[in-house]
Formats: structure tokens, C-alpha cells, sequence
């Protein structure tokens, strides 16, 4: 049986020797078709990361959820989100993400960022850094999820 359109499609690619899902997300600025690709074992596991590829589109999502990172949004969060304040508070939160932040959760993928992820931080970090200090590096990390959910980069 057939997919209507817009649902993607599943095939078997026999030199991997998986499942390969595949959604159309849309065309670039020549024409050319912009996809996006997951793969599973079984067919049921290929057909759920489908299903999540499709309800990511169907969401907005304008990256793939699944690959970005901490490090990335508090970036973003530190180029974008910081218009006009002074260069010392700038400089300030560069300082906590690049020496308290980024080392830890960095590499980690935002879609995959818990709670516990961020109190083991904390509670790591609790024994060198004040209550103030404890107080910024949540708030940096808040505000950067915010401003990835703002722009689409992750789900709600």
C-alpha cells in the first residue's frame, strides 16, 4: 500500500542492512528537494522516527530537532539574546558559558537535556561557585532553551 503525500516514505537499503525513513521538508532556493533521513533495525523502529521526522515538520521544525546542541543554543542565546546590555554583562555570561557550561553540557543534544542533567551541574558546581554564580548558570541555561523554542529549534 501506498503513503499519501507528505508522509514520507521506508525502504530497505540491503548494504546497511537497515531501515531507511525518508520525509520531503520542503525545496531550496534552486529547486532541490531537501530531505531528511533516519534509519532503524526493524521496520517498526524506522517507522517511529518517521513518524517523529514528520510530526517535527508538521511542528515547524526548521532544523532537525535531534541535532542540536547545548553548546549551540547558548551560542545563539549569547550572539542573539543579549541586545543591549553592556559588554561587561556580555563578557560576564561568556565567562560562566564557555568555563561552567559548555565543558559539561556542551556536546549534549537539547532535545535530550533533563532535569537531572542540569541539578547534577548545579550540584557539581555548587561546591566551587556561590549562590549567585549557581543562580546565572540556571538562568543562561533557561534562557537559552528559551531562545532555541523561540526560534523553532527545538519542540515546546
Amino acid at each position: 500500500m501506498r503513503r499519501g503525500r507528505g508522509e514520507g516514505g521506508l525502504h530497505w537499503d540491503e548494504h546497511r542492512q537497515r531501515w531507511i525513513a525518508t520525509v520531503t521538508v520542503g525545496y531550496g532556493a534552486t529547486g532541490k528537494r531537501i530531505t531528511r533521513k533516519a534509519s532503524g533495525k526493524t521496520k517498526t523502529e524506522a517507522k517511529d522516527k518517521l513518524k517523529a521526522l514528520v510530526r517535527d515538520h508538521d511542528d515547524g521544525l526548521a532544523a532537525p530537532a535531534g541535532s542540536y546542541t547545548v553548546g549551540e543554543a547558548v551560542n545563539s542565546w549569547l550572539m542573539f539574546g543579549l541586545s543591549g546590555r553592556s559588554p561587561q554583562t556580555v563578557s560576564m555570561y561568556r565567562i560562566y558559558v564557555e568555563t561552567h557550561i559548555i565543558p559539561v553540557l556542551g556536546k549534549r543534544k537539547l532535545r535530550q537535556l533533563t532535569v537531572e542533567d542540569i541539578e547534577k551541574l548545579l550540584s557539581d558546581k555548587s561546591a566551587i561557585l556561590g549562590t549567585r554564580s549557581l543562580k546565572i548558570i540556571h538562568s543562561i541555561l533557561n534562557r537559552a532553551v528559551t531562545h532555541a523554542q523561540a526560534r523553532d529549534k527545538v519542540r515546546r
